[in-house]
């Protein structure tokens, strides 16, 4: 055996999941039903990685049940929502008051209020990036130098310059924002995310771009421009619209419910006709936990339930856990729904 086939047997060995991995991997499958990984993508970013030729192939086949199931390992039982960054954080943060630097350089404090969000900037030039993130169980409210104002949701980010200059006013976003925007003909004001745009001159609508799969933008009051990342096409959404993205990329537009999002940014939980899993997904991302359906049918029972944000965790639990055919207890970092 020559000295590479002895260095993949051996890594092949170190990949075989434990007795523990085992366990685990078993436990979950009796949890949820999930897809299984798939097995050429992880293949090709394997390869990228180790800078692999496609001359060994033949060699790694033998690794691919393994390489499933190390993969099965990191997301087979757990829903969308990624793992907590905070111990057992089951309430926001306070709110503190945040300077911003001014387009001399020097720090001035503006009317920015943010609840337990961090931001980063450099006053080393006149117009300076700033950028104004939040993490799980956290949110920000801030006024941008041109007065449009801003709900950024947890788990999100936004990317602005100190002072908007030129034609127009372009902001970036991951995560969800809800935007109220100063009107200025002008200069209309962009947001950008990585999978949808919007084009607006004053207007209040709401971005939501945590993934492909969810991103959409819902018009509340005035009109906006919305296109798919990187397209010239744009389609106008009017009050009362959700732009979302289809399978191949485009932009399909639906009438939908405006007034959840308006009560989400003013501080509550609004959902109105939904799933237990977006029910459950929203406030898993909320307080940082990690949510598992021990019964498969429960992820799909569509509810209305509405409460306050910032109540701790458990009273969230004791509400869902008053309505009908709803079961649902805290397990350590879990909420877990039979």
């Amino acid at each position: 055996m020559n000295n590479n086939t002895q260095e993949i047997d051996n890594e092949l060995k170190r990949l075989q999941p434990s007795a523990e991995e085992t366990e685990v991997l078993r436990q979950a499958f009796l949890k949820a039903e999930r897809p299984l990984p798939d097995v050429d993508d992880e293949w090709a970013k394997i390869q990228a990685h180790f800078g692999i030729e496609e001359k060994h192939r033949p060699l790694w086949k033998y690794a691919i049940p393994l390489l499933a199931a190390a993969a099965c390992l990191a997301a087979v039982f757990l829903m969308n929502v990624s793992q907590p960054t905070t111990t057992n954080k089951d309430v926001a943060q306070n709110t503190t008051a945040v300077s911003q630097p001014a387009a001399t350089g020097n720090q001035q404090k503006e009317n920015t209020t943010l609840s337990g969000a961090s931001t980063q900037s450099s006053n080393t030039t006149d117009i300076t990036p700033v950028v104004c993130s939040t993490t799980r169980g956290e949110d920000a409210q801030l006024t941008l130098r041109d007065g449009t104002r801003v709900w950024l949701n947890s788990e999100s980010q936004l990317i602005y310059p100190s002072k908007f200059t030129g034609s127009e006013r372009k902001v970036r976003l991951s995560g969800e924002a809800y935007f109220e925007v100063h009107h200025d003909p002008y200069h209309p004001f962009i947001v950008e995310t990585n999978y949808l745009s919007a084009t607006v001159l004053g207007t209040e609508f709401n971005v939501r771009a945590y993934t492909r799969k969810d991103a959409n933008i819902v018009l509340v009051n005035g009109r906006v421009a919305v296109g798919s990342a990187g397209s010239d096409k744009q389609q106008i959404l009017v009050p009362g619209q959700k732009a979302s993205l289809t399978g191949n990329g485009s932009v399909s537009i639906s009438e939908v419910n405006t007034y959840p999002y308006v009560q989400r940014r003013k501080g509550f939980f609004y959902f109105d006709n939904q799933s237990m899993h977006d029910i459950m997904s929203e406030i898993g991302r909320w307080y940082g936990k990690t949510v598992v359906f021990e019964n498969a049918q429960a992820s799909k029972l569509r509810l209305h339930f509405v409460s306050e944000r910032h109540l701790p965790l458990n009273n969230i639990v004791e509400k869902l856990n008053r309505m009908d055919s709803i079961n649902v207890r805290l397990d350590k970092n879990e909420i877990v729904v039979h």
